[in-house]
């Protein structure tokens, strides 16, 4: 009987815990919450970020990244705009994950966790420094914890490693923190192409309309094309084109005669000339961007007012009465309003790829190569 008592009484305490812990107030709680966070300061500062470095073994660096007026860049590849999104992304996940449980503080085991010192050429794990907070921050990433949503990290300051809630995985390559998003033109938007190749076997195609399809206009007399449709990939090859990697446009052969011209001219004026070039497995490409006045007023199409807008117009001007329509007549005018350049976002549109393409190359996919480089040759039928 006195070890019934004694079972119920335990169970009594451990409910009447459970409910005070419960009851406490939301601050209580959240006090409690941010107590085991594994960065406790981060959560509400994570827009005081302004710089994120990531090394890995032999303190070497992997990224620099810095947040500037043109948004996040990538510092190792001459501030080429870096993948904000990626960085967001970390940031949120390093400012809610908590600690679950306290692992060992000898520095000799810490390798068996992956957060041993990141100078150790044999150092497995990344370690992440963040400027822009109160103080700053430098923490190592370890190793995943065996089949547990959780990772082993340890503050550099401290000597205590933990355990982590979440697989916090920042990537260990240079290139991985790119915005890989090179240019996006749709093919409905251009109206033609000219690529000129070296060995002359040079391509030229257009639209008759907005909404024809792209013609090769340079077919030889007595040859035929071997697919009428073998010609819509190089309306596409802009569309989605990503890099794999960005270099000073120095770095590349300038002077080799084997660069393959393609010009890109759309309907609403934007003109991109593309200067591509194999160079050993790598292939790369620069790229202009401008404003195209003239191709932009030949293909202007002013925008028509919608026929809801229309109708409503004529309706309230057969229904007003005719004393006000007097009235209308002799009062005075209202101020014109200010002429809108209907060219402006295209304008922009070139300037700020002008900004991003100046002084650089871009690696890219063999396939948007091939696209890019398509010769004539290859959309003809055999000559019998």
């Amino acid at each position: 009987m006195q070890a019934k008592q004694l079972l119920v009484l335990a169970v009594a305490a451990v409910f009447a815990i459970g409910i005070a812990i419960y009851l406490q107030s939301p601050g209580q709680r959240q006090t409690t919450i941010e107590r085991n966070l594994f960065l406790p300061g981060l959560g509400d500062n994570i827009n005081a970020v302004t710089q994120l470095r990531l090394k890995k073994a032999g303190d070497e660096t992997v990224a620099t990244l810095k947040l500037g007026e043109q948004g996040w860049t990538l510092a190792e590849r001459s501030d080429y705009p870096a993948d904000a999104g990626k960085i967001r992304k970390l940031l949120l996940e390093l400012s809610e994950t908590q600690i679950l449980e306290q692992k060992t503080s000898n520095p000799e085991l810490y390798a068996k966790l992956g957060v041993e010192d990141i100078t150790s050429n044999d150092a497995a794990g990344l370690q992440l420094e963040m400027d822009g907070l109160e103080a700053p921050v430098a923490v190592i990433i370890g190793q995943a914890a065996g089949k547990l949503e959780a990772t082993y990290a340890r503050v550099t300051a401290d000597q205590q490693s933990v355990l982590i809630s979440g697989l916090i995985e920042p990537d260990s390559e240079t290139t991985d923190w790119l915005n890989t998003e090179l240019v996006d033109i749709a093919s409905t938007r251009v109206q033609q192409v000219r690529i000129n190749r070296p060995d002359g076997d040079d391509l030229e195609a257009g639209k008759t309309g907005r909404d024809a399809s792209l013609e090769v206009r340079n077919i030889p007399q007595g040859r035929e094309l071997e697919s009428a449709t073998g010609i819509s990939t190089l309306g596409s090859a802009l569309a989605g084109l990503e890099l794999e990697d960005v270099v000073p446009s120095s770095s590349v052969d300038a002077e080799s005669t084997e660069w393959i011209t393609t010009e890109f001219h759309t309907f609403d004026g934007l003109a991109l000339k593309v200067r591509s070039l194999q160079s050993d497995e790598d292939y790369y490409v620069t790229m202009e961007a401008s404003f195209d006045e003239q191709q932009a007023r030949a293909h202007y199409q002013p925008p028509e007012q919608e026929p809801a807008q229309a109708a409503q117009a004529l309706d309230e001007a057969e229904e007003s009465p005719a004393g006000e329509q007097e009235s209308t007549e002799t009062a005075t005018p209202p101020p014109a309003a200010e002429e809108v350049d209907p060219f402006d976002e295209v304008k922009l549109e070139a300037e700020r790829l002008q900004i991003a393409f100046e002084g650089r190359a871009f690696r890219i996919t063999p396939y948007k190569y091939d696209n890019l480089t398509k010769p004539l040759s290859s959309l003809l039928k055999e000559e019998e």
